[in-house]
């Protein structure tokens, strides 16, 4: 399978649901119950003896905003690594378990493999509940059958300025059977841009049709979102060409920058770097939304630490490319 390359796709995170045989859904669970299915996913997981981490902060946000099926969702969240992944896992939400991991274009079916070795473990001594009909159930049962779902990652800052991100949605979903929905944070906003484009059902015959039909939406999204950019810089005095140069502006010399600021900004930085009017690189961009999140999970990083952090990074990247001239 060719998954097409593409620079406004940062990655992608596959789920994968499953409800014990022996245990109803959550929602009808006795405290007891809970406490069983809790106890049974913590066992498997030591069982491997992996560096388990309890909490949803352990967690990357991709994979926590692609677990849930809606905000604050209630549960116990694990997270450990295997074979160099990182794998989290969300129990007694509206499932029994969750799993979740990070995978890259052209590397999710490796992704799905680690995946399936952690159901493995989960499920080894307790069956996830099956139908011959339905396939593996679920608490929605749209997503009954493999229960697996490919979240692609994407960053359309054209077409949400422009507010065409709601009738685009519209758009795949009816014709590709696939939700784009937005990588949000805790306030219900999403500042940074970014979508999951999803698939709805999960009844496919292996996983590369899966990820094929995913990937077709995505590729009609971007489409649009490069088309519309391509109208919008040609003219310098555009709007956007402005809210990119700002954006660099204020991150190279902002003394305070609170997470949605930053966020917001990074958008833009993004959107410069990729239409190729800022002098910065795509993965250095990336990087610095990656290294920010991980710096801030790490020192518990405050508003001035934030912004002394990313002017530093970004004085970097001039020297950088002052060098290579």
């Amino acid at each position: 399978m060719n998954v097409p390359m593409n620079n406004l796709v940062l990655g992608s995170v596959v789920t994968l649901r499953r409800n014990f045989a022996d245990l109803p859904f959550p929602s009808k669970m006795t405290p007891q119950q809970k406490e069983e299915s809790v106890r049974r996913v913590a066992a498997a997981f030591k069982q491997d003896e992996q560096h388990l981490r309890q909490g949803e902060g352990n967690c990357p946000a991709a994979i926590v905003s692609a677990m849930r099926q809606k905000p604050h969702e209630a549960g116990i969240w694990f997270h450990y690594q295997q074979e160099e992944k990182s794998i989290c896992a969300l129990v007694n939400g509206l499932d029994s378990v969750v799993l979740g991991i990070q995978a890259t274009p052209q590397n999710e079916q490796e992704a799905i493999g680690v995946l399936t070795k952690a159901e493995d473990a989960v499920f080894e001594n307790y069956p996830a509940s099956y139908r011959e009909e339905f396939g593996y159930l679920t608490a929605k049962p749209l997503q009954a059958g493999s229960g697996m779902q490919m979240h692609v990652l994407v960053h359309l800052p054209v077409i949400t300025s422009l507010k065409q991100i709601a009738a685009s949605a519209r758009e795949i979903e009816g014709s590709d059977s696939c939700l784009v929905l937005p990588l949000s944070r805790n306030d219900g906003k999403n500042p940074s841009n970014l979508y999951h484009v999803v698939n709805m059902k999960t009844n496919y015959s292996d996983t590369h049709e899966l990820i094929s039909h995913v990937y077709r939406a995505v590729q009609k999204l971007t489409n649009k979102e490069k088309l519309l950019a391509e109208k919008m810089f040609t003219n310098p005095q555009s709007i956007l060409h402005d809210q990119a140069h700002r954006a660099y502006g204020i991150l190279k010399h902002a003394m305070r920058l609170n997470e949605r600021e930053f966020l917001s900004l990074w958008s833009s930085l993004r959107m410069g770097a990729e239409n190729r009017i800022l002098d910065c690189s795509l993965p250095f961009v990336d990087g610095l939304l990656r290294e920010t999140a991980d710096a801030s999970k790490q020192s518990d990083m405050n508003n001035y630490q934030r912004a002394e952090y990313i002017r530093t990074r970004l004085r970097e990247e001039e020297n950088a490319v002052v060098r290579k001239i």
